[in-house]
C-alpha cells in the first residue's frame, strides 16, 4: 500500500532505535546524579554545595549537548568507489579534473583516470613510471601534465611522453597551475618554471624564474595563480609575484620557516597557506601578516591538500574528517554524516560534485553537494519512514513519521529533532496548519487529532465526535476554512470550530489517499473508489475508462483549475483540464519510463511540480521533465504518502521509506550543457590508435574496438549512446559503452557516437573517428592493376618471342642458304676446274683452248669495231 502501512511488529524496532538511545543518556546521566548524591555527604563542607551542584550541572550539560549533537546531524549522499570499480589503490593523494572532464587520482602507487564508470591505471605500460605522490595540471595545450620526483610528463592520447627539461623533480601537492592564457607554471627543484608553447619547433619550452635574493632555501613548492599575480612556496617563505615586483612573506609576516606546499584563496579574498607538517595559516584581506586560524580541530590533525568550492569556500582535508569554512563559521563533515575515514584530499568538479579523497578508503564522491541534506533515524527521527511534513512560519518544521511525529528546529548547520510526546508514536501520515495555528494530524489506527498552538495540548477524535474512522491518511483545509479528511472509511469534513464531523454520504465509505481543492475552487478526492469531484456542494465520479486507472493516490492542483492525478497501481500521471464540455483529460504524461505507483503530487514556490514515485522524485517545470533520485543526494528512491513540502525560501522537503530529505538548489555558474562523448581506447588490431588522426590500417587491421565515456554527464547512469559506422546508416541505440566491429571490408569509415542525459533530445554532440582500411595486397590497385595488364604482357611476350623466333629462323634460313651457295659455288669450281683440267695430267683441255679462243675473238671483234 503507498501508506507504508505500520503493524506493531514494525512499529517497535523502528521507535526502539533512537528512543533506546535517548533513554541511554538520560539513564547515565541519573546514574551519574546518584553516584554524586552518594559522594556528596563525604565531601568537605566548605563550598561542597557549590562544587556539587556545579560538577552535577556540568555533567548533565555535556551529556545534553552531546546528545544534542547526535540528533542535530545531517546526513549526505557518499558514494564510496574503490576497487569494484578499478582502483586497486584506496589511498587518495590528490584529484584532478582535466579539460576534457576526467577525474584523475594520484595515489600511493601511481595514477588512475576515472571516466565515470570505472578507473583505469596509468603506468609503465602507459610510458609513466608508478609513482607514490604525482602532481597533475594541465599544460599550455590543454593536455595534461603529470609531475613528480620522476620529472615532467604529458599525455599524447593513452601514452605519456617524458618531456626534457632541465628540473629533475616537480612539487606533487598543487606544483602545477595554468593560467589559461598559454602558460603554466610548475614548482620544481629548479626554482619556478614557465611552461609555454614552443615558436620554432612542436613541443613546450620551459623557463626558469630566478629565485629572489632574499628567499632562503631552494626550490618552489605550491603554486597559484590568482589573476595576473602568481603565489607560490619559494625555499622556506611564501612569494607573491606580479607583472611589477615579487613580495616575499617569511618569518616577519609570522609564517614558519618552512616550505609552503598549498595555498588557496577563499570567496572573501583571504589567502590559506599550508606549511609542511604545521598546517594552516591565514592572512586576511587587509592584514600585513598570517595568523593561526582558529579551527574546531586541533592543528595536527590537518594534513593532504586542501581545496575551494566554487562558493569560494574553504575546504580542509583532515584526520577528523573534511572541514567547511563559510560566512557561518566551521562544519566539519565525518562519520556522522555519512563520510568515512581520513580525508586527504578533495575537489569540487564542473559539474559541482565534490570528490573527497580518503586514506586506505579510495574515493568517496558527494552527491548533491550544497544541494541535498538527509535526516534519518540515526540523525535524531523516530523513523526512516517519513510521511507528510509541515514547514512553520517560525523556521521549525513539523514531520509525520512512521514512529510518531518530529519537531525540528535549525541549531546551528543542522535540524535538532524533538518528539512530540503529547502525541505518543503513532505513524502521523498527515500534518496540516489550521487557519488560527493549530496543527491537524492524521495518524494510523488512532485517527485524528488537534494539538492547540498555545499550550501544546492534544484532542484526539472518535465516533464521540462523528469521527468513526481509524486511518486518517490525508488533511486538507480549504478556502472556505473546511477540514477535510480521507481516511480507510471515507472521507470526512468538519467546520469551524472544528468541533465534529461529519461523513460525506455521496461517496462510497471505503479507503480515500488524497485531497485537493484546484483554483476554481472544486474539491477533488481520490481513493480505492477512483475520482470524485465536488461542484456547489454536489460531489460526482469521473467516468473510471477515462482515467489510466482506478485507484487515485496523489492529487495535485495547478492553476486554472487543472488538476493532476497519481495512482496506486501503475498508470502513471494525468492531468485534467476544465474544458466547455467537462473535464478533458491528457493521459500518460508523465516522465518517461515512469509509470509506477505516485505518492505525491504538489507544487513548490517556482511552479514547478514534484512527483513521488517509486523511482525518485520527478519534476514537471512546463515544459520538461527532470528527474532525481539517490544518485543526486536524495536520500533514498522510495517515496512515501503525502512526503511533500515546499518552503517560502526555495526548500523543498521530500519524504521517503529512507529518510528526509531537503533540497534547495543553488546559482550555479556553468551552463546545463549536453553529455559529451569521448572516445577512451580505439584499437585497431591489437594496436592503440588513441588520439591518431585520420589513420589508414593494413587489412591484417580490420578489427575495431571502440571504448567511450561522458566523462562530464551529471548521471552516468542515466546516459543513452547512440552510435552508426559511415555516413547515412541508421543509429543504433545502446546504453553499453563498448562497441567491437569484426572483419571491416576494405575502405573509408567514420564512426560517430552520441549521447544524451535520460530522455531529452539528441543534441548532435558527437564523438568522430575517421579511418581507412586498405585493402589486402592482392585487392590493391598496383596488384589490380598488373593482373589487368597481365595478359596483354604475356601476348605481347609471346608475339616478341614469335616474332624474334622467326627473325632467329630467317637468319638460320640465311645462313643455310648461304652455306648451300658457298658449297655451290666451291662444287660449280670444282666441277669447272675438272671441265677444264685433264684429269690425268692436270693440264687445260679442249675446252680451256675453245674457251680462251671465243675470248680472244670477241676481244679482237671490239677492237676492230673501235
Amino acid at each position: 500500500m503507498p501508506e507504508k502501512t505500520s503493524s506493531a511488529a514494525a512499529v517497535i524496532p523502528i521507535f526502539l532505535g533512537p528512543a533506546t538511545r535517548s533513554i541511554q543518556f538520560q539513564s547515565r546521566g541519573s546514574r551519574l546524579r546518584k553516584l554524586l548524591d552518594r559522594i556528596a555527604p563525604q565531601t568537605p563542607q566548605a563550598d561542597s554545595d557549590f562544587t556539587m551542584n556545579f560538577i552535577q550541572n556540568a555533567i548533565v550539560l555535556a551529556l545534553l549537548i552531546f546528545a544534542t549533537g547526535i540528533m542535530q546531524a545531517q546526513e549526505y549522499g557518499f558514494r564510496y568507489l574503490g576497487a569494484s570499480e578499478g582502483l586497486t589503490n584506496l589511498t587518495i593523494r590528490e584529484i584532478y579534473q582535466d579539460r576534457i572532464g576526467f577525474i584523475w587520482v594520484s595515489t600511493e602507487n601511481g595514477i588512475f583516470r576515472y571516466d565515470g564508470e570505472r578507473f583505469e591505471e596509468f603506468g609503465p605500460n602507459q610510458g609513466i613510471p608508478s609513482s607514490s605522490a604525482a602532481g597533475l595540471g594541465e599544460a599550455p595545450d590543454g593536455t595534461l601534465l603529470v609531475g613528480g620526483k620522476f620529472g615532467l610528463y604529458n599525455l599524447h592520447g593513452n601514452h605519456f611522453e617524458k618531456l626534457n627539461v632541465a628540473f629533475k623533480s616537480v612539487s606533487w601537492a598543487q606544483g602545477i597551475q595554468a593560467d589559461g592564457k598559454g602558460h603554466t607554471y610548475i614548482g620544481t627543484d629548479s626554482g619556478l618554471v614557465v611552461l609555454s608553447i614552443a615558436v620554432h619547433n612542436d613541443g613546450f619550452e620551459a623557463r626558469v624564474i630566478p629565485q629572489p635574493a632574499q628567499v632562503r632555501g631552494t626550490g618552489a613548492f605550491g603554486v597559484l595563480v590568482d589573476g595576473d599575480t602568481v603565489w607560490y612556496g619559494c625555499g622556506l617563505e611564501l612569494c607573491r609575484m606580479d607583472s611589477k615586483s615579487t613580495t616575499i612573506f617569511g618569518k616577519d609576516s609570522g609564517l614558519p620557516e618552512r616550505s609552503t606546499l598549498t595555498i588557496r584563496k577563499d570567496h572573501g579574498g583571504n589567502v590559506w597557506v599550508w606549511e609542511r607538517k604545521l598546517g594552516a595559516f591565514e592572512l586576511q584581506v587587509g592584514k600585513t601578516k598570517f595568523r593561526r586560524p582558529d579551527l574546531p580541530i586541533p592543528v595536527d590533525a590537518l594534513g593532504g591538500i586542501a581545496g575551494t568550492d566554487e562558493e569560494g569556500r574553504i575546504l580542509l582535508p583532515s584526520a577528523e574528517g573534511l572541514l567547511l569554512r563559510d560566512n557561518d563559521g566551521w562544519q566539519k563533515i565525518d562519520r556522522s554524516n555519512g563520510l568515512r575515514g581520513t580525508v586527504y584530499s578533495v575537489l569540487e568538479d564542473r559539474q559541482h560534485s565534490l570528490w573527497v579523497g580518503l586514506a586506505g578508503r579510495g574515493l568517496a564522491q558527494w552527491r548533491g553537494y550544497g544541494d541535498w541534506t538527509s535526516y534519518t533515524s540515526a540523525s535524531g527521527l523516530g523513523s526512516d519512514l517519513v510521511y507528510e511534513i509541515l514547514p512553520r512560519a517560525d523556521g521549525s518544521l513539523l514531520v509525520g513519521t512512521e514512529g510518531g511525529m518530529f519537531l525540528g528546529r535549525t541549531r546551528g548547520f543542522a535540524m535538532a529533532w524533538t518528539r512530540v510526546a503529547s502525541l505518543g508514536s503513532p505513524a502521523v501520515h498527515s500534518v496540516q496548519a489550521a487557519p488560527n495555528g493549530d496543527a491537524w494530524v492524521g495518524t494510523e489506527g488512532h485517527g485524528a487529532a488537534r494539538m492547540r498552538s498555545a499550550d501544546g495540548r492534544v484532542t484526539w477524535f472518535d465516533e464521540k465526535q462523528g469521527f468513526s474512522a481509524k486511518d486518517a491518511y490525508s488533511l486538507r483545509f480549504d478556502r472556505l476554512h473546511r477540514l477535510w479528511v480521507a481516511t480507510e472509511a471515507g472521507l470526512f469534513v468538519s467546520t469551524a470550530p472544528y468541533e465534529r464531523f461529519a461523513r460525506i454520504t455521496g461517496l462510497p465509505a471505503n479507503r480515500f489517499w488524497a485531497i485537493a481543492e484546484a483554483s476554481d475552487g472544486t474539491i477533488w478526492a481520490g481513493g480505492d473508489g477512483g475520482l470524485f469531484d465536488c461542484v456547489n456542494g454536489v460531489w460526482k465520479s469521473l467516468a473510471a475508462d477515462g482515467l489510466s486507472n482506478k485507484e487515485v493516490s496523489a492529487l495535485g492542483a495547478g492553476g486554472n483549475g487543472v488538476i493532476w492525478v497519481g495512482y496506486r497501481l501503475g498508470g502513471g500521471i494525468d492531468r485534467l483540464q476544465p474544458s466547455a464540455g467537462g473535464m478533458k483529460i491528457d493521459k500518460g504524461i508523465q516522465r518517461p519510463g515512469t509509470t509506477g505507483l505516485i505518492y505525491f503530487l504538489d507544487f513548490d514556490a517556482q511552479g514547478r511540480l514534484w512527483a513521488g514515485t517509486e523511482r525518485g522524485v520527478d519534476t514537471w517545470d512546463g515544459t520538461r521533465w527532470g528527474h532525481y533520485d539517490i544518485r543526486d543526494g536524495l536520500s533514498w528512491d522510495d517515496c512515501d504518502l503525502h512526503g511533500f513540502a515546499a518552503g517560502a525560501n526555495g526548500t523543498v522537503w521530500i519524504g521517503t521509506s529512507g529518510g528526509l530529505s531537503s533540497f534547495k538548489s543553488h546559482p550555479r555558474n556553468s551552463l546545463e550543457m549536453p553529455p559529451e562523448v569521448v572516445f577512451t581506447h580505439l584499437i585497431m588490431g591489437k594496436t592503440d590508435v588513441s588520439g591518431l588522426s585520420d589513420p589508414h590500417f593494413g587489412a591484417a587491421s580490420n578489427s575495431l574496438t571502440a571504448q567511450y565515456a561522458t566523462p562530464g554527464a551529471q548521471k552516468q547512469t542515466a546516459v543513452l549512446f547512440r552510435y552508426r559506422l559511415s555516413g547515412g546508416q541508421a543509429w543504433t541505440e545502446t546504453t553499453e559503452r563498448k562497441l567491437q566491429f569484426a572483419r571491416l571490408a576494405a575502405g573509408a569509415y567514420r564512426l560517430q557516437v552520441e549521447a544524451k542525459d535520460g530522455d531529452r533530445d539528441w543534441k548532435g554532440n558527437r564523438a568522430e573517428f575517421p579511418f581507412v582500411i586498405l585493402p589486402p595486397w592482392y585487392l590493391s590497385w598496383w596488384f589490380l592493376s598488373i593482373c589487368a595488364l597481365m595478359p596483354c604482357s604475356v601476348v605481347a611476350t609471346m608475339i616478341r618471342w614469335r616474332m624474334a623466333r622467326a627473325k632467329k629462323r630467317e637468319r638460320e634460313l640465311v645462313r643455310i642458304v648461304d652455306e648451300k651457295t658457298q658449297e655451290l659455288l666451291k662444287a660449280n669450281q670444282e666441277l669447272q676446274r675438272l671441265s677444264f683440267t685433264d684429269t690425268l695430267t692436270g693440264l687445260a683441255n679442249r675446252r680451256v683452248f675453245n674457251h680462251k679462243l671465243e675470248e680472244e675473238c670477241a676481244r679482237m671483234t671490239r677492237t676492230i669495231s673501235l
